[in-house]
């Protein structure tokens, strides 16, 4: 799916006080975004919780997320700006576990900190907080969204993306597609080399912030709240407010969505041991690739020869989507094993054959 298949409002517009929110944009566009440009006024990772049903796909479909903020961040984001990778699993299997994607963003807690601060240093997050020259605050609210055929959408409003900006505010914004009209493709001229060369640091229109120079947003603005402090406050005092319907109809229609992807996930074939396989298994793959998938495993006991072999297998699976095997062994102990670790794979339709079944 490309962005070419959302459906967007008539007007390529959200807002509060509409049938399409702010809030819609997000969870629609975000699980089919590769790449996205964030260049804000305020940023709150509590606007990740929000969204941590469709931003668990964005991550787990290899997302990568750059955001240019001003200088107020909450004290749990500043730390992202400062992190000793050296105390930072980089262990790149756990962004490839939707669920544990998703169980980690979805409360606001140590696992939810644990899992920004895996993307910040798996490159997958990154947060440049800046003052525009001479002390101007940054208060913009656009960004680019950018899929895997190189569909870009711009987005631009009054909505900050922080968790009050998405579900409490009244709020706006309006996009533009890069296969739309003359006017889209105007308004999206150039607007990811601008995000970009902030982000490298290369435009000299900005200062560059480090941690020392950032304002504490909870001494100086007050606490952002949370999602369900948000929702709970909100329907009990406005118990027929149509955003509030909106927001809950919303976020229950992509918990079942994002239920239906780890469904499926749990039946797609894939790697045991929540990892990936070694780089000498990795290196036998390619041999085996270039030797026009033919030939013989040269490796000594106890080096996973069945896990290189069946890895072989996962990544014909993962490329043509099907996969079709005949395995044969000279024991019934050996037959046993082998199904063992082919059902460790999540292979399925394991049809064992012998003279003693």
């Amino acid at each position: 799916m490309s962005f070419k298949d959302i459906k967007f409002p008539e007007n390529f517009g959200y807002s509060s006080d509409s049938p399409s929110i702010p809030l819609e944009f997000y969870l629609n566009v975000l699980p089919q975004s590769r790449v996205v440009y964030l260049k804000l006024g305020y940023f709150s990772s509590k606007a990740i919780q929000v969204l941590s049903y469709s931003f668990a796909q964005f991550i787990y479909n290899g997302g990568v997320i750059k955001i240019v903020t001003n200088h107020f961040l909450y004290n749990d984001d500043s730390d992202l700006l400062d992190i000793n990778e050296s105390a930072v699993s980089k262990n790149k299997a756990l962004l490839k576990d939707l669920e544990w994607i998703h169980s980690s963003l979805e409360s606001y807690n140590q696992h939810f900190i644990d899992c920004l601060k895996y993307l910040v240093v798996n490159n997958r997050l990154e947060i440049v907080p800046v003052i525009m020259r001479p002390n101007k605050m940054l208060h913009y609210k656009e960004g680019v969204f950018v899929d895997d055929e190189c569909n870009e959408i711009y987005m631009h409003g009054s909505c900050n993306f922080t968790a009050g900006g998405l579900v409490e505010n009244a709020e706006s914004i309006s996009v533009c597609r890069s296969w739309g009209s003359d006017y889209e493709i105007a308004k999206l001229k150039n607007k990811v080399e601008d995000i970009q060369g902030i982000i490298n640091k290369e435009s000299s229109q900005y200062v560059y912030l480090d941690r020392s120079s950032i304002t504490d947003m909870v001494i100086e603005k007050g606490e952002d709240k949370d999602i369900e402090e948000l929702l709970r406050e909100e329907s009990g005092l406005l118990k027929d407010d149509f955003l509030v319907k909106k927001i809950s109809i919303l976020l229950d229609k992509h918990q079942e969505i994002l239920k239906n992807e780890i469904q499926k996930l749990h039946n797609k074939p894939r790697f045991p041991f929540n990892s990936e396989p070694r780089e000498y298994q990795k290196e036998a793959y390619t041999a085996w690739v270039e030797a026009d998938k033919q030939g013989l495993f040269a490796m000594a006991t106890g080096t996973g020869k069945t896990i290189t072999s069946l890895n072989c297998l996962l990544n014909e699976y993962n490329e043509t989507k099907k996969y079709q095997a005949i395995i044969l062994v000279p024991s019934k102990a050996l037959l046993n094993q082998w199904i063992e670790e082919v059902r460790l794979f999540n292979f399925r339709n394991v049809i064992p054959a012998s003279s003693e079944y």
